[in-house]
């Protein structure tokens, strides 16, 4: 029942907004994890739209990734990589 988790997810986040960005990766994990890049890639842009956060601009490039837009993707893990330095992740995903 992917998409009732998404919602409930979504849900407790705007009841929670101290937890937004967690409930919401949570939502965005399930997402991607199921295949819709689109929806997960909606979600990721309205979070950004309200915080930067490392990890939303990790999923977005990563996204890239997967719609075979290697260029785009470099460019942003390169950028994330100037803020966030220590962000092994974002170093992982370059390297791949």
């Amino acid at each position: 029942e992917l998409q009732a988790a998404v919602e409930l997810c979504l849900q407790l986040g705007e009841q929670h907004r101290a937890f937004l960005a967690d409930c919401w990766r949570l939502a965005i994990d399930l997402l991607t994890t199921a295949g819709d890049d689109r929806r997960a890639g909606e979600l990721l842009q309205q979070l950004l739209a309200l915080k930067a956060l490392p990890w939303a601009l990790l999923g977005l490039a990563r996204l890239r990734v997967r719609e075979g837009d290697l260029d785009g993707a470099a460019q942003m893990l390169e950028a994330l990589l100037e803020g966030n330095p220590d962000f092994l992740r974002v170093h992982d995903a370059l390297a791949e």
